[in-house]
């Protein structure tokens, strides 16, 4: 490990030194006015005389006609994830959740955090560690006295930059510079502010801007570093306007009135800004001002002191966003993203007791929830489906496979090939992967109570939304217009003014084909290109939502799926669940698509439970600890069942289970639960840690 660090602090000492070159002039320079850079924060002044002892106060640059004007040359993606996982692992740091943004002003920015810290880390080197649980820098914590301490600080600040930081990080003859500040918890932090010495004004101004590293500390131990490279490419000077001329600047780019009133400018400085967002060194004014409101008031303005482009203020504009229509021709992919099913579906018969997982979302799997009701019409139209209960035989065998986990890597190149089916960039991709909750010394914090407990990554696109889950379950979220919207079912509801809603009293068998239609006319036309399904055949079920808004709107679920003839039902039934696609459409047109598919390992093949059974075990179930899930069943009488596979993403294993109809408060609703026998110890409530965990603590 040691040989390691070694190494990696020697790589990226190479990476994050300075080295100069000419580049090649700028006509326009960019200044993002947002975050640290935003002009004006009407920021109240405490002490309106802080700024003349400035060695570039306003009124000492009378001989200050221009500036040179620097840049970096930015780094890739790649080089900065590279270079973001050394420095944590040269603090013995891990990273659980990983994003790389691509900025809509063209900035590049990679995010690693856990529950122990945040790493940003920019395109120009610079980064920024953020420590939830600082490093501990001495054997006791901080009292507020030596946090004011200077000297304390200083010492503290040069002993873990000589240990830690030195190599990746040298500075020939530093200068050292110590400030404190509270927190809006009234917490003190101190700062320790690494800078090369330097000996004419404008170097040492250059030099306390850039290739600067801080170290932060709180009464525990090193709460952060912020580190700005040095800039690497000379760029030309620029004529320093003066602070007038920057303020009738300002004024020319307040589009949205904006511009704080000012009646005297009482001081002001210059200096160049660092904000890790800025692409060049741009000279900026920082000016104290007051108003003809609150005359003995002063407060704080930002003005660049030197001439912007408007146009080019937020550097790369964003482009519009790109339509997508069914027309849009499209080449297949060489290799169509979908997951064969297993070629051999030969029968395994149970011969253990090997535990099978379950986790309920809400108590309701693939059949709706108990915000969706059925009609009388609607249950015998179920009694009729191939997928009923009593179609199938008793001696019918279930397949069950344990789901593997798809790597950070996998997830990423079918992300990849996706966006490149739709020639499209990735502006922000965020992988997270969940810490290790089962382990015996994991400590619960209720910060911590949103994590997933599967690894997941998002991808964002000027298109379109992706997500890929762990076990393969791709959800994409895009906008795609109807082909004919002319018969949509769509319309609204008198009472409540809500548009989407769709009439109960429209012709159900209407709707359906109109949903069929639009469903095969996607999927012909784009999708299948993506997932090549051998025979699909089109589903369309209807369901009522029970809304304050929407007051009963019918809702639709369309799915295609793959059709096998060839083996028994129930492996029909697994291979319509497990090679599936999934359209949601709403008033505009679909909305989002969802492909689920199955690789991992064969355990068995098993029967059912009988109804009774499966309705006892899921009461004593949903009892277990913490109890704050699905509440046990209680039905009178049972309309009619049908079988499925709970396809969610978040489960481990294939369960087979039952949709059960049933009457309840004047309502036909329908449960699902599991049709085979799972193991108390794995049954969770939902894909969360929240959930997932069985220890009382974590609920108080």
């Amino acid at each position: 490990m040691k040989r390691l660090k070694l190494l990696l602090v020697f790589l990226l000492s190479i990476s994050l030194s300075a080295c100069s070159e000419k580049a090649e002039d700028l006509e326009q320079l960019y200044y993002p006015f947002s975050g640290d850079t935003y002009p004006y924060p009407h920021a109240e002044v405490g002490d309106p005389d802080d700024l003349k002892d400035q060695p570039w106060n306003i009124q000492n640059l009378k001989k200050l006609k221009a500036l040179p004007i620097n840049t970096y040359q930015s780094l890739s993606i790649d080089e900065m994830m590279k270079q973001a996982e050394a420095i944590e692992t040269l603090l013995d740091l891990e990273s659980k959740s990983v994003s790389k943004n691509l900025m809509e002003d063209g900035n590049k920015i990679v995010i690693l955090n856990s529950d122990t810290h945040h790493l940003y880390f920019y395109e120009t080197g610079s980064f920024s560690l953020l420590m939830h649980k600082p490093i501990y820098v001495t054997k006791r914590f901080c009292s507020e006295e030596e946090l004011k301490n200077e000297a304390f600080i200083t010492e503290l600040a040069e002993n873990f930059y000589h240990q830690n930081l030195e190599t990746l990080i040298p500075f020939n003859n530093p200068e050292i510079h110590y400030d404190t500040y509270r927190t809006p918890r009234n917490f003190i932090i101190a700062t320790a502010t690494f800078y090369e010495r330097a000996e004419d004004e404008q170097t040492i101004q250059l030099n306390e801007a850039y290739n600067t590293l801080t170290l932060s500390f709180n009464d525990v131990g090193l709460a952060g570093i912020d580190y700005h490279a040095p800039v690497n490419a000379l760029v030309n000077d620029a004529r320093l306007l003066s602070v007038d001329e920057a303020i009738e600047q300002l004024k020319a780019f307040d589009d949205e009135n904006l511009m704080p009133d000012i009646s005297e400018i009482y001081d002001g400085r210059l200096f160049y800004s660092n904000a890790f967002d800025l692409r060049e060194t741009i000279p900026v004014y920082q000016i104290y001002y007051t108003n003809n409101d609150e005359p003995d008031t002063y407060y704080e303005m930002l003005a660049p002191a030197v001439a912007l482009d408007k146009e080019y203020l937020h550097a790369i504009k964003p482009e519009d966003t790109k339509e997508i229509t069914v027309d849009e021709a499209v080449e297949p992919l060489k290799n169509p993203l979908q997951i064969p099913l297993p070629d051999d579906l030969t029968v395994i018969k149970q011969i253990d007791d090997t535990p099978l997982s379950y986790t309920a979302l809400e108590g309701v799997g693939a059949a709706g929830g108990p915000s969706f009701f059925y009609t009388e019409k609607q249950i015998e139209m179920l009694k009729n489906s191939r997928w009923n209960l009593t179609n199938f035989a008793d001696e019918a065998l279930f397949p069950i496979y344990h789901k593997a986990s798809l790597t950070h890597a996998q997830m990423q190149a079918i992300a990849n090939a996706i966006c490149n089916y739709f020639d499209v960039t990735i502006q922000s991709s965020q992988y997270y992967e969940p810490i290790d909750f089962h382990t015996d010394d994991y400590i619960y914090q209720r910060a911590d109570r949103g994590n997933h407990t599967q690894k997941i990554l998002n991808i964002d696109t000027k298109m379109f939304y992706l997500t890929i889950n762990e076990h393969g379950t791709v959800w994409l979220r895009i906008h795609l217009a109807y082909s004919e919207p002319s018969d949509k079912p769509y319309s609204k509801n008198p009472e409540t003014g809500f548009s989407g809603y769709i009439d109960p009293q429209s012709d159900t068998v209407k709707n359906t084909v109109f949903y069929q239609r639009e469903m095969m006319t996607a999927y012909e036309q784009l999708f299948k290109n993506l997932w090549q399904l051998d025979n699909p055949i089109a589903d369309v079920q209807e369901a009522s939502c029970s809304h304050i808004n929407t007051n009963h709107e019918f809702y639709y679920w369309t799915k295609l799926y793959e059709s096998r003839t060839d083996v028994s039902l129930s492996q029909q039934l697994f291979t319509a669940s497990y090679q599936q696609l999934d359209f949601t459409f709403e008033e505009e047109g679909l909305s989002s698509v969802t492909y689920t598919p199955i690789f991992g390992t064969k355990v068995f093949d098993t029967p059912l439970l009988n109804v009774d059974d499966a309705i006892s075990q899921f009461n004593k179930l949903s009892l277990l600890p913490p109890a704050i899930g699905p509440k046990p069943l209680e039905i009178n009488e049972i309309l009619t069942v049908t079988v499925g596979y709970n396809n969610g993403d978040y489960l481990y294993d294939t369960i087979p289970v039952y949709n059960i109809y049933y009457w309840q408060d004047e309502h036909i609703i329908c449960s699902t639960i599991p049709a085979v026998t799972i193991d108390p110890d794995q049954y969770y409530i939902a894909p969360d840690i929240m959930f997932e965990l069985h220890i009382d603590q974590a609920f108080r």
